[in-house]
């Protein structure tokens, strides 16, 4: 039945329907309390970590959007013969750029949304405290710091604490966030840096496609419940996909134009996306760089060539200095400062036991993918089956200039994790295929633009619509109240030490891991202090005795209430206050 023979009344009626459904077992689930946790955090009750499982929520979560799903259709089909989205379907291909600044723009506010009202500031992961911690180091004028005093107390998770203080990670997104941080307002960063992916993948896919698949393409990103909540948090994604996006456009634009100075930039952003996340910098944005580097390998177009070879060395000359002036060796980067002296120089990549009690093999590997593929289907749009849909798009896209490396960077690249011991916190969508979404967003981009005749054309854009406007009503909610639990959760030793304390300074010891494995999100590690120990309450890792506590307390923080943190289960955080009589005679 062809889209302008459904009857708009009733397919909205039906629509209504399939949402009521929705709605009721969304009511269903948070009504018997089967929606939070949403997500598994530490070991499930058979003892297996639920980093290598589907949440206790995720299952029935799925199932709702499966019913969201004849309401996206019947929605989209009422929506064809309406006159507006007529309107709407003439104006994206007239005027693309505003098009592409508004879903820029509105990808920022969405992403501050869910820093603000989700998270509330909060870090849900010791990665995030890191990387704020190193940005710190950086805006004080320094790569590290000399280890402060006492130095074993304080030892924290994925920080480097040996007579040298600084985090285990590579320094591009720290770097990235030292603007924010000489603000005031780190967490302004990471939507920022959505915006400018969002411009720039879109300006990639109107070179590689056209000015209304740009367009859409744009919308896609800004309405994706995975990218603006992932930029709702410090995470490091956020800034590769930025840098890849920009090195896709730049690269393109060289390969249009034969110019040296965008090929050099592009060489630039895709080399400083290695200094963010260089496994994703190279598993995506090798696949990505195949899309224009033909291109500028043509006779005449060396030297955009050689400019784009010139700009990724500096950036590798950069990382390699780096390392040196961190760890003294070049080869040696923090992160194998951290972990060498505690796994050896055994490769995440691999297969056996590993930290966490992970034990790795192919078949937890091919495990861990494919959840993660299920995932990136329900997070990408937050409506099912948009993976598969995008699909559709590669008989035509890998006949297309650059097609195949759009592809291979969504579809073949992911493959190489299933010999990654770690699948990557599933808490704001797939993390670990984040940057995946520079080769899937063209491709659904491209199934959502296409039609023969305008009524087809406008039936998918009404599905873009409707699928949106669903989503966000009746399945964003869902993951958001976990978030937002989760995120209380991460945050209960501050909130308590203020109740304790009543805003006087102090200093808290506490475990490595306050609450053990079983946190509650992924923030496992105590709070880092600022570089400087300016902190109102300065958290420090536990001496073998009270006694040694309160000695270090009196000796270095004499002006600080000393507390003694632990944790019962059912009561919440308890506090001791160390005083004379604890002090060693």
């Amino acid at each position: 039945m062809r889209p302008r023979s459904v009857d708009p009344l009733l397919a909205a009626a039906g629509a209504a329907g399939a949402a009521g459904l929705a709605a009721l077992a969304l009511a269903w689930g948070e009504r018997t309390g089967r929606w939070l946790p949403l997500f598994g955090h530490g070991l499930d009750p058979a003892g297996r970590p639920w980093i290598q499982r589907f949440g206790p929520g995720e299952p029935a979560l799925f199932a709702v959007q499966l019913l969201l799903l004849p309401a996206v259709i019947l929605a989209a089909s009422a929506l064809v013969r309406w006159a507006p989205l007529a309107a709407l379907d003439r104006s994206l291909g007239s005027r693309p750029g505003r098009w592409r600044l508004a879903a820029a723009l509105t990808a920022a506010l969405v992403a501050t949304c869910w820093s603000v009202l989700v998270f509330h500031g909060t870090p849900i992961t010791d990665d995030e405290d890191v990387y704020l911690f190193q940005a710190r180091i950086f805006a004080s004028g320094h790569g590290a710091l000399p280890s402060p005093e006492p130095r074993t107390a304080f030892d924290a998770i994925f920080v480097v604490n040996d007579g040298r203080w600084f985090g285990q990670y590579p320094p591009g997104h720290p770097l990235a966030l030292v603007p924010g941080v000489l603000a005031g307002a780190p967490r302004a960063i990471p939507p920022l840096l959505l915006a400018l992916a969002v411009w720039w993948l879109s300006g990639a896919v109107s070179q590689l496609m056209g000015p209304r698949e740009a367009v859409i393409a744009a919308w896609i990103a800004a309405a994706s419940p995975f990218l603006t909540a992932m930029a709702g948090t410090q995470l490091s994604q956020t800034t590769s996909l930025a840098a890849l996006a920009l090195g896709l456009h730049l690269g393109l634009n060289a390969t249009r134009t034969g110019r040296s100075l965008p090929a050099l930039g592009a060489g630039l952003a895709m080399g400083f996306a290695v200094l963010v996340r260089p496994a994703s910098a190279v598993l995506v944005g090798g696949p990505l760089a195949l899309a224009f580097l033909p291109g500028i390998l043509r006779t005449g177009r060396r030297r955009a060539a050689g400019a784009f070879l010139a700009g990724g060395l500096v950036m590798g000359l950069a990382g390699l200095l780096f390392n040196r002036a961190m760890t003294g060796s070049p080869w040696v980067s923090p992160y194998m400062a951290y972990w060498l002296p505690r796994e050896g120089l055994r490769s995440p990549f691999g297969f056996g036991d590993f930290p966490w009690g992970l034990h790795h093999t192919v078949t937890t590997g091919i495990g861990n993918l494919w959840r993660n593929a299920v995932r990136l289907d329900g997070w990408l749009t937050g409506w099912p089956l948009a993976v598969p849909a995008a699909l559709a798009a590669l008989p035509v896209v890998l006949r297309r200039r650059g097609g195949p490396g759009i592809v291979t960077a969504a579809v073949l690249s992911p493959l190489v994790y299933v010999a990654y011991f770690w699948p990557g916190i599933p808490d704001v969508g797939p993390i670990l295929l984040a940057e995946t979404a520079l080769g899937w967003l063209p491709l659904l981009a491209l199934v959502l633009a296409g039609g023969e005749t305008p009524a087809a054309r406008r039936l998918r854009l009404g599905w873009l619509l409707a699928g949106t406007v669903l989503a966000w009503t009746l399945w964003v909610p869902v993951p958001a109240r976990a978030l937002q639990r989760e995120a209380w959760e991460a945050g209960r030793l501050e909130r308590a030490v203020r109740r304790a304390v009543d805003g006087r300074r102090a200093v808290v010891f506490t475990p490595l891991m306050p609450r053990g494995t079983d946190a509650g999100s992924w923030r496992l590690g105590r709070p880092l202090p600022h570089p400087d120990l300016s902190d109102t309450h300065l958290f420090l890792l536990t001496p073998p005795t009270p006694s040694r506590a309160a000695d270090l307390a009196a000796r270095h923080f004499p002006d600080r209430i000393p507390l003694l943190a632990r944790w019962v289960p059912g009561h919440g955080f308890l506090f001791r206050r160390l005083d004379k009589t604890d002090t060693p005679r």
